[in-house]
């Protein structure tokens, strides 16, 4: 699988002409997830294995592209769908069930997908190019308390800096923020943790500015920008450089 830098297939904007069957060959076909998959295929170890771990990862990314809200709703639609259990890699088989009959399965049911997450929970850190760069994404992966370290795409057309509300902290999109003093200049403030009770990230000024205070931004403020692993903090520079 390549691994592409400049543009983002979970975009609608730049796949506008796509069909959702073909944006989600590209994605499959594009996105970095070797690794991620070798090490859910190490945790499941000799676990059941009727269902391959790249076709169940698959649905869950052709979940953001179908705009399924839920798990549920994905099943329905693999069952039904055939061209999307292709795409993803499900082979229909017969399930031999305690009665001795034969079903035929077309798809995963709840319980398969609980598993597969239950390992991928187990995966703490998410690290991956900027083509997994996705709000929905990393809500989720965050949701399921996995950390995202996902490369970012600059979105900002026409400015180099946002505010935070109505203060004087400015930020960057690719996580930095500064502190803008009465003299206009911009101090870049240094990452001083989470803080999980407000969801927010805590910054503050280096020792040399004698300033003890600590700003919070909340996480919500802008969900590629900021993450739970903090885009300037040393765990994401040692993350971002495993994924070499």
């Amino acid at each position: 699988m390549k691994i592409i830098t400049q543009i983002s297939l979970f975009d609608d904007t730049q796949n506008e002409n796509l069909g959702d069957l073909e944006r989600l060959r590209r994605v499959i076909e594009h996105m970095p997830d070797e690794k991620l998959i070798r090490k859910l295929e190490e945790i499941r170890g000799k676990g059941r294995n009727e269902w391959p771990v790249a076709a169940m990862w698959n649905s869950l990314l052709a979940s953001f592209i179908f705009d399924h809200d839920s798990i549920a709703s994905l099943i329905r639609e693999l069952n039904r769908n055939s061209q999307l259990r292709m795409v993803c890699g499900f082979q229909p088989h017969f399930h031999t069930g305690k009665d001795g009959g034969a079903k035929l399965v077309l798809a995963p049911g709840a319980s398969a997908y609980t598993n597969f997450i239950n390992n991928l929970r187990k995966c703490r850190y998410f690290l991956a190019d900027r083509g997994y760069d996705s709000t929905e994404l990393i809500e989720w992966l965050e949701a399921e308390n996995v950390s995202a370290v996902i490369d970012i795409r600059n979105m900002w057309k026409e400015e180099s800096t946002k505010q935070f509300r109505d203060t004087d902290l400015i930020y960057s999109f690719n996580g930095k923020v500064y502190y803008v003093n009465e003299e206009g200049k911009q101090i870049e403030l240094l990452y001083k943790g989470y803080d999980k009770s407000r969801n927010s990230s805590r910054y503050g000024f280096h020792p040399k500015y004698r300033d003890s205070r600590i700003f919070r931004i909340p996480l919500k403020t802008d969900r590629r920008v900021f993450t739970k692993v903090a885009r300037n903090s040393k765990k994401w520079r040692c993350g971002a450089g495993s994924k070499g």
